[in-house]
This record gives C-alpha cells, sequence and structure tokens, in this order.
C-alpha cells in the first residue's frame, strides 16, 4: 500500500501528454508468484491486483488495470554454448480514462491487453550470448492504448560473469 502525495500523471489527447497534479492518491494490491523447475524447464505463473484511486475526487487512477497475470516457460538445453528459449503470456485487464484534469469522470476504457512475448538466446562465448526475440507476436491492439505496443523484433548481445570459487570478495 502507498499513499502518495502530488502525484504527478499524465493526460494524454491524441499525441500530446500534459502533466497533472493528483493531490492525494492511493495504490495499493497484492502479488502472487508460482514456479516450478527441473534440469531443462522453469515455469512460473503471477497474478497482480492493483487498487488504484484519487482520494480527493474519489475516482479510479487514469489508466490503472487491475488485473495483471503472467505465465512464462522457459527450456535450457546444453547445445553448443547453451540455447535457452522462452515463451510469455502477459494480460493486462481493462483499465479506466478519466477525462478532464484526472478529477472530472470516467470517459472510458483502456482495453485488455493479452501479448505473447517469445526469446531465444544462445552462448557465443563462455561469458557473451547472443539473443533475439519478438514482443507482441501476434500484434495485438488494444482499443486506447497509448505507446509502443505495436509488434517489436530485437536482437542483442549479453554478457555475464561469475566470480570463481575461492576468489577474494
Amino acid at each position: 500500500r502507498n499513499n502518495v502525495n502530488n502525484l504527478i500523471d499524465f493526460a494524454v489527447n491524441g499525441d500530446v501528454f500534459t502533466p497533472t497534479n493528483i493531490a492525494l492518491a492511493r495504490t495499493q494490491g497484492i502479488e502472487a508468484t508460482a514456479r516450478w523447475a527441473n534440469a531443462t524447464w522453469v515455469v512460473a505463473a503471477g497474478y497482480t491486483y492493483l487498487a488504484a484511486k484519487n482520494l480527493v475526487d474519489n475516482q479510479p487512477l487514469n489508466r490503472r488495470a487491475p488485473h495483471t497475470a503472467r505465465l512464462r516457460g522457459t527450456g535450457t538445453w546444453g547445445v553448443l554454448r547453451g540455447l535457452r528459449g522462452d515463451v510469455t503470456a502477459l494480460y493486462t485487464s481493462a483499465a479506466p480514462i478519466i477525462a478532464g484534469d484526472f478529477g472530472a469522470t470516467v470517459a472510458g476504457e483502456q482495453g485488455a491487453f493479452l501479448q505473447w512475448n517469445v526469446g531465444v538466446q544462445l552462448g557465443v562465448f563462455q561469458a557473451l550470448s547472443l539473443n533475439a526475440g519478438v514482443d507482441n507476436l501476434f500484434n495485438q491492439i488494444p482499443q486506447n492504448w497509448n505507446g509502443l505496443v505495436e509488434r517489436r523484433l530485437w536482437i542483442g548481445f549479453s554478457s555475464q560473469w561469475k566470480a570463481s570459487a575461492g576468489a577474494p570478495e
């Protein structure tokens, strides 16, 4: 639970974002995650509930979805220097859109959003991996969402070092 004084939020009108002050707000919720793993697979499922409210105007906070859920499966195989595949489903429930100066009324709804993300990682050298993937695989475009929600392809490198056994800390 968080009580927030002078929350800066943004009203969106087309491509124009206007900062707005909310004198007093509260966000509270709960989050739960379950995880299962064996030598090859890791599966995790999570859920978050959020109650977000403008306490001065007794309205929900703009575009704050009350429910989100995640299901993720990751497989790792000893091919080459390690191959890892990942599939994630992310669900965000519909959220209210508040009209006016964030104190008027609920004027609409930001649609629910289910996206599927996939990725692969392949070891190139001992501490260097090549990564590639697609976010929002099926290019779902929910109603009234702002920002980048279209399908995104990505590629990059990552590095991870582990301290050797017996090394000074």
